[in-house]
């Protein structure tokens, strides 16, 4: 409830306003989505959408290319009638000649197949019959569940259209849609930690058998040893070493996929794609924006083990994705939210408890 309130001051402050025309479309959304219908805005988005897309498919559709099929050649049986003489007078006689044709080639145009989007189900559009179902229904289910009316939780409605407006005010006075960035890869070696020594069985106790493992059918793949110990020093001494063929001009992805201890970008070549700051360890973030692109760290060692990195790529205006910006916009409301929250003065009354209904 306090929320709502400095909410509504908040929005009243800057001149941020619902109209009953929005609750009524949001209202008239919701009962849609939820029989599985849309309602004519909703279909008109998704047209608006499926044209952009189809759109992007056909800009990257490739040129026709001719092609200059073999030529054709027809072979023509021609009657010629020539004389011939004979002991027995002249006979007429016909012999056929073979005439060869030769069509002319002409370019054919041929097009390379392209991806074809996959169109969308065509959205059903809610009717005036379906909404006046959908609202009976939902109405029904207030009383039972809440006691609440029409009336009242359309008021529910507004105050969140209110306070995702003002979020959306407050985010983007905050919140920026680009970032600082690095595109980079890097082979990780973690220190292994030899096995934990057995714990010796005392003297008259019998020990737990040992279990033979059970074969692997025929066929099956041999499973990956885990590999052995390796300390500080020896994980250290490896980085080094690693960095120094990098330097002598080995393949980074090559040697990524055979020493990395980061299953995750290894089978990637050590590639992390792009990331902004805070979202990696201290020490990583600060090698790899500060690093030259193209030029191999020093072995920097972190938490999770030693790195070696290479920058790819710097941006100082990145976009960030969709779900990050979500996030950060999301957590800046929040915290604009909790620092009014903070500085209001509530006052609570003595016997608050004694207001409270009974059986709470």
């Amino acid at each position: 409830m306090l929320e709502d309130l400095i909410v509504e001051r908040e929005a009243a402050a800057r001149g941020i306003t619902v109209t009953e025309q929005e609750v009524e479309q949001a209202l008239r959304d919701e009962i849609a989505n939820g029989l599985g219908l849309v309602t004519e805005p909703q279909a008109t988005a998704t047209a608006v959408a499926a044209i952009d897309a189809t759109a992007t498919a056909s800009a990257s559709t490739p040129t026709p290319t001719a092609t200059m099929p073999a030529a054709a050649t027809t072979v023509t049986e021609t009657a010629v009638v020539t004389s011939a003489t004979s002991v027995t007078g002249t006979t007429p006689v016909t012999t056929t000649t073979a005439t060869t044709t030769t069509a002319s080639a002409t370019a054919t145009p041929t097009v390379a197949p392209t991806e074809t989007p996959t169109p969308l189900p065509t959205p059903v559009v809610i009717t005036e019959t379906r909404f006046a179902e959908g609202l009976t229904t939902l109405q029904n289910t207030l009383n039972q569940i809440s006691g609440l009316s029409l009336d009242e939780y359309k008021r529910i409605i507004r105050d969140r259209l209110l306070r995702d407006k003002l979020q959306e005010v407050i985010a983007n006075e905050t919140v920026s849609p680009t970032e600082e960035a690095v595109h980079a890869r890097h082979i990780l070696l973690r220190v292994r930690e030899p096995e934990p020594t057995p714990t010796a069985v005392p003297e008259g106790v019998t020990p737990e058998p040992t279990l033979t493992p059970t074969p692997l059918p025929e066929g099956f793949p041999t499973p990956t040893p885990t590999p052995g110990p390796r300390d500080d020093a020896a994980t250290l001494a490896l980085a080094n070493e690693l960095r120094q063929r990098l330097l002598n001009g080995e393949d980074f992805a090559t040697l990524a996929a055979e020493y990395s201890d980061d299953p995750g970008s290894a089978a990637n070549g050590g590639d992390l794609g792009w990331f902004g700051k805070g979202q990696m360890v201290a020490p990583f973030e600060e090698a790899a924006f500060s690093l030259p692109i193209g030029e191999i760290s020093e072995p920097i060692k972190s938490d999770f083990g030693y790195h070696l990195i290479e920058v790819l790529e710097r941006d100082a205006a990145h976009p960030k994705s969709q779900t990050q910006l979500d996030q950060e916009r999301s957590q800046a409301f929040q915290t604009w939210l909790q620092a009014q929250l903070a500085g209001e003065d509530v006052q609570r009354a003595d016997n608050l408890v004694n207001l409270l209904p009974a059986g709470l």
